[in-house]
């Protein structure tokens, strides 16, 4: 019987996340790609580009599914809960979409490209865009905002980069990550914070 891989949370202060994004940054410049656009995809991934240098940014949105407006149900109680039991509930709630998503492959995300963003894009016909995102979990939301990038900007050097890769199924691989999988960041901004 195989095991599933140990898995380990690591909780980041403001301070912390903003050094993270900063980390992030570096590994992106010191592979020597200079981006000329960031696409922050919301919201994590907006806060993550807001704290990357770059002479322009983006914010990309996509709809929320239904497991996303559930977790906003229960804030206060999670809040009031051990870190323990939390941690446990984060590791959990991991494997159980871990194993749904095998039985139930992830479904691409709706990507709502406004006029605006597709303008600011187009003004990208050749460039190179950095697409980045707080976490990847199945990947379906990157891949989603990556194909849609693409369509509006086909000849664009399109690279992505996150700050956590949570498992390694993921239908998508970023281009940089800080953590890879196994890793799941408490940010802060989540309720147990």
């Amino acid at each position: 019987m195989t095991h599933p891989p140990a898995m380990r949370i690591v909780t980041l202060t403001e301070a912390e996340f903003s050094a993270a994004c900063e980390a992030l940054a570096r590994k992106v410049h010191d592979s020597g790609f200079d981006y000329t656009l960031i696409a922050g995809i919301a919201t994590g991934g907006w806060l993550v580009a807001q704290r990357m240098p770059s002479p322009r940014r983006v914010a990309v949105t996509k709809r929320r599914g239904a497991h996303k407006a559930r977790r906003k149900l229960l804030p206060a109680l999670v809040a009031r809960l051990p870190r323990r039991v939390n941690d446990m509930l984060r590791i959990a709630e991991s494997r159980l979409y871990a194993l749904k998503t095998r039985v139930f492959p992830p479904v691409p995300s709706h990507v709502e490209i406004s006029p605006e963003l597709a303008a600011e894009l187009s003004r990208e016909p050749n460039g190179r865009i950095l697409i980045v995102d707080d976490a990847v979990d199945s990947g379906a939301t990157l891949l989603s905002v990556v194909e849609a990038v693409r369509k509006i900007v086909p000849e664009a050097e399109i690279r992505t980069a996150v700050i956590t890769v949570t498992r390694p199924d993921a239908v998508i691989t970023p281009d940089w990550s800080l953590y890879r999988e196994g890793t799941i960041v408490r940010f802060p901004w989540a309720p147990d914070n």
